[in-house]
């Protein structure tokens, strides 16, 4: 369930990924202690120093880093990855710490082991789209609501299901779905830089992840041309790949093997208007 991230009660701890850029600009490991309300969340197979690594903030031991958290947010200099979350709940430190390292391992429903990322903001909001509400449930754990940045820098709660259902692992559709993670983010952030202020759909993640379907029907395997497609897509709702104008551009990008973006970009408004203009319109299947 997603909320308001005004109504949500107010975080008890901050969860900061310093990988890239760290905003509390922390130079040696002796600055990560517990005695300075700071943990370390090991992550599997990465070993780095502790002022690199993914940083737990108590904020009740240090409420000044809640008031710069607020600056922080006000600059927009940071990447949103930087921000994992501001967590509710009444557990203890070293309790939500088990918890949120158990998570980072998944398991397939033929028992190999998954690396997770799910505290990254770009993956943790589609999770929101693709997990079942037991397996948010269990993913979030002691943490009752979960606030973190949308591609819009905008706020959002995760609210835990309420609900009990038997758990299940992820599924290959699930993990398969988890995989277009990167992709998804790609198209997001071409929507900020080329087609806002108008906001993304507030369905545009099963809108973007039906259109990189589309993507592979296409055949089309070039990261850019994927994502200019997608993007074209999830801007127009409907399939104009299915218009013959579009047909003809994909036999030359086939046969010449010219980058279909190339191609889109130095089509003339009249050949734009032959694939807007058609009719009937099939709908996008999201």
């Amino acid at each position: 369930m997603i909320a308001d991230a005004s109504s949500a009660p107010p975080p008890r701890y901050l969860l900061l990924n310093p990988r890239h850029q760290d905003p509390q600009h922390l130079t040696s490991a002796s600055d990560v202690t517990p005695d300075k309300g700071l943990y370390v969340i090991h992550q599997p197979h990465l070993k780095q120093p502790a002022h690199w690594a993914l940083r737990l903030i108590d904020l009740h031991q240090r409420p000044d880093i809640k008031e710069q958290a607020t600056e922080w947010l006000k600059t927009k200099r940071w990447p949103r990855e930087t921000f994992c979350g501001w967590l509710v709940t009444t557990a203890s430190p070293l309790t939500l710490v088990t918890h949120l390292e158990s998570q980072l391992v998944q398991h397939t429903a033929d028992r190999r082991r998954m690396l997770l990322r799910y505290f990254d903001p770009r993956v943790l909001d589609q999770l929101e789209h693709i997990l079942d509400d037991g397996q948010r449930r269990t993913l979030m754990g002691p943490v009752t609501h979960w606030t973190l940045l949308d591609a819009h820098y905008t706020p959002h709660t995760l609210v835990c299901p309420s609900t009990r259902q038997p758990l299940r692992c992820i599924d290959q559709h699930q993990w398969q779905a988890i995989g277009y993670t990167d992709e998804v983010e790609h198209v997001r952030r071409a929507w900020m830089d080329y087609i806002a202020p108008v906001r993304l759909p507030d369905d545009h993640y099963h809108i973007i992840e039906a259109w990189l379907a589309i993507a592979n029907q296409q055949g089309l395997d070039d990261s850019t041309d994927r994502i200019t497609f997608t993007l074209i897509g999830t801007q127009l709702r409907w399939r104009f790949d299915a218009t013959p104008k579009f047909h003809q551009l994909m036999m030359r990008h086939r046969t010449e093997g010219h980058p279909l973006t190339a191609m889109l970009n130095a089509m003339t408004a009249k050949e734009w208007a032959l694939i807007e203009q058609w009719t009937p319109r099939e709908p996008c299947p999201a």
